[in-house]
């Protein structure tokens, strides 16, 4: 009987209050530079291309709209980057190695927890990109990915992956995808 293994499996801290800091001030920088833009300039690019007063009109609103487009993506970015950190806070996801299933939180921004039997896990694979690497688990129903970025660091990566094939009965050999060619 061996001890259930558990890892935490979220985005790193530093990531997540950097992406959230980051698209906030982009949003608000957008929408204060959006407030400058006056309707009634005949000329842009610094009195290099004038314009006529319809076209004036066309320039001013296809910027403005332009302009709050990228304003509320970059507070949607932000948002989710704040409520992810709320959501480590109140629920930390956690990566758990049974005796006889992973429980691996999947979905949009690892909300949910899903129950994989070593039994049913038809193929494991692991592939890296770049200097990430991804462990690909494949079931008869659907497949799920373990992202090295998202545990601890690289050695809790390597036991994971050493246990979830230590543990499977259906795999024989590990298989690594070699980095493709630059």
């Amino acid at each position: 009987m061996t001890p259930t293994r558990r890892y935490i499996y979220a985005a790193r801290w530093r990531l997540l209050i950097s992406i959230a800091l980051l698209f906030a001030g982009a949003s608000s920088f957008v929408a204060w530079s959006t407030n400058q833009l006056k309707p009634g300039v005949r000329v842009i690019f610094y009195d290099s291309i004038p314009l006529s007063h319809v076209g004036t009109r066309i320039y001013y609103w296809v910027t403005v709209g332009f302009c709050w487009v990228i304003v509320c993506f970059c507070a949607i970015v932000a948002l989710c980057a704040l409520f992810s950190l709320a959501l480590r806070v109140t629920n930390p996801h956690i990566l758990e190695l049974g005796e006889e299933a992973i429980m691996l939180p999947h979905g949009f921004l690892q909300a949910w927890n899903a129950r994989i039997p070593y039994a049913n896990i038809k193929r494991v694979r692991e592939k890296k990109f770049a200097d990430r690497s991804v462990l690909f688990i494949s079931t008869e129903a659907r497949k799920f990915e373990i992202h090295a970025a998202m545990l601890p660091d690289i050695e809790s990566f390597e036991a994971v992956r050493d246990f979830v094939f230590s543990c499977a009965p259906a795999i024989n050999a590990p298989s690594v995808s070699p980095p493709p060619p630059v």
